[in-house]
């Protein structure tokens, strides 16, 4: 019996032992579980901050990208690129001038295929939420040439047949055809804090409307086309309302020669300056554009500071007088057809003669008269969509009357300006819309192919100097214009237009 207590107690003391070393296997079992799971969400975790990092660093980059994306964006960039072939026709009669120009019998000067090249490169910037530049660089070529003496005959344009033809000055530079240089055609900076603007630099003073329509383009000037296709650098402070229709009120200040220091014994003209006003009103819902312009040219020159000439240079010699000019634009759209009338006076007030013998504003040299002239211009034209052919067709006229005058030398004519003539103008063109997908919101090409007659009524047409003779009244022993004087021009174009 006592072998059997003994026995059973000491199995009670066994038991508990042996039930503890299973919950402790058991316990360690668990822990080996558990610190696995803790290495696995240990490993998880340096997975995670390590994609977490490389997001970050993508992030970065990503963020530098986007801050340079956002420099670059601050930057629009455009341009365009223009090949033209033109045949001239321009017959001359008998004359003998005041330039010592002179032909017994009357002659037809020609050129059956003037090539040119024209390169434009486009750049804008915002600076400010205000304020913004604006800049375009351009290189006007004549094909084969390096100079404009090929499109005024002669190396010495002013005793050539096209004098005007022949002056490169600032009034025209990146506008007449002369070599490859890449000049600044423009470079000025706007500050708008609506209603009010101020703008100042090398101004947008070129291909003012209505002269666009037949160029295939938007809007590429400010000022009145019959007016002022004139570069120049000047200061404008506007004023823009919407009552009773959109529009804005400009006043324009501009300097079209600087005449450097006084006192200087060599330096005996004044400044030339403009100044002037420039209204227009758009109302889009009836396709309706209204303008008015109106500027003075004070202390014109006899002949600009021209550096185009073969070893040579010219400069003013003398302030000439005064010009007074008022022009006037009517352009509307009508069942997508685009139609315009303009008109313009001008009056010149001379108040010396050229002391380098060119006379005076509208009067010959040696003529005490210098009595004020009045002179006045007419411009229409339209432009028909023929939407089935991807074209437009276009009919312009225009006539300038005896003593009309008008600042146009940097206009698209190759070898006279259309709008400063003295007589009548005729002008048709095609153009054709290249069925291309454009790439950006700059890009179109388009063929434009056209003709241009010129009937001269009288002579220096694009000139302020000399009294304009009658064209069927010139001969070689009474009647002298001051420059060879032609009758009547043709002018068959053809060009290929790029803009991207």
């Amino acid at each position: 019996m006592k072998y059997f207590l003994a026995g059973l107690i000491v199995f009670l003391l066994i038991l508990p032992s042996a039930s503890f070393a299973d919950e402790k296997e058991e316990l360690l079992r668990k822990m080996e579980g558990l610190t696995k799971e803790l290495e696995k969400l240990k490993q998880q975790v340096d997975e995670i901050k390590t994609k977490d990092t490389q997001q970050e660093e993508k992030f970065k980059e990503v963020e530098k990208k986007a801050d340079k994306a956002s420099e670059i964006s601050r930057f629009t960039l455009s341009g365009d690129y223009r090949f033209r072939v033109d045949s001239v026709r321009v017959k001359f009669p008998a004359q003998h001038t005041y330039m010592g120009f002179g032909s017994d019998e009357s002659f037809t000067a020609k050129n059956d295929s003037i090539m040119t090249h024209r390169f434009r490169f486009n750049i804008s910037a915002q600076a400010t939420e205000h304020i913004g530049f604006v800049g375009r660089l351009a290189m006007f070529k004549v094909g084969g040439g390096q100079t404009s003496t090929s499109l005024s005959s002669g190396n010495d344009p002013m005793f050539g047949i096209f004098p005007h033809n022949g002056m490169l000055f600032d009034g025209n530079t990146g506008h007449l055809a002369t070599d490859n240089v890449l000049r600044v055609d423009r470079a000025y900076v706007n500050w708008a804090s609506m209603p009010f603007a101020f703008s100042v630099g090398r101004r947008p003073s070129t291909g003012g409307p209505p002269t666009h329509l037949r160029q295939n383009t938007e809007r590429d000037g400010v000022p009145l086309g019959l007016g002022i296709d004139y570069a120049f650098d000047g200061v404008v402070a506007g004023y823009f309302h919407n009552k009773p229709i959109s529009g804005n009120l400009k006043l324009c200040y501009g300097r079209g020669f600087e005449s450097g220091f006084k006192g200087v014994a060599s330096s005996k003209v004044d400044d030339v300056d403009f100044f002037g006003f420039n209204w227009e009103a758009d109302d889009s819902g009836k396709n309706l554009f209204l303008q008015l312009q109106g500027f003075k040219a004070f202390d014109l020159m006899d002949v600009p500071e021209i550096q185009s000439f073969v070893n040579q240079t010219r400069f003013p010699s003398t302030n000439l007088g005064d010009l007074y000019h008022l022009t006037g634009l009517l352009m509307h759209k009508f069942k997508n057809v685009d139609w315009f009338i303009s008109s313009g006076l001008s009056k010149t007030d001379p108040k010396a003669q050229s002391a380098a013998g060119f006379g005076s504003l509208l009067t010959d040299p040696g003529d005490p008269d210098l009595d004020p002239k009045t002179g006045y211009a007419l411009y229409a034209g339209l432009r028909v969509p023929i939407t089935q052919l991807r074209s437009k067709m276009g009919l312009e006229y225009n006539y300038g009357s005896k003593n009309w005058v008008t600042l146009t030398p940097a206009s698209d004519d190759l070898i006279s300006s259309k709008l400063a003539t003295r007589g009548s103008v005729y002008e048709a063109y095609w153009i054709w819309d290249i069925p291309d997908k454009p790439i950006s919101r700059f890009a179109k090409a388009f063929i434009r192919i056209g003709y241009q007659y010129y009937d001269f009524d009288y002579s220096g047409s694009g000139l302020w100097l000399g009294e304009p003779k009658k064209t069927s009244e010139i001969n070689t022993t009474t009647v002298k214009p001051l420059f060879p004087a032609a009758k009547s021009m043709q002018d068959i174009y053809a060009s290929f237009d790029v803009y991207f």
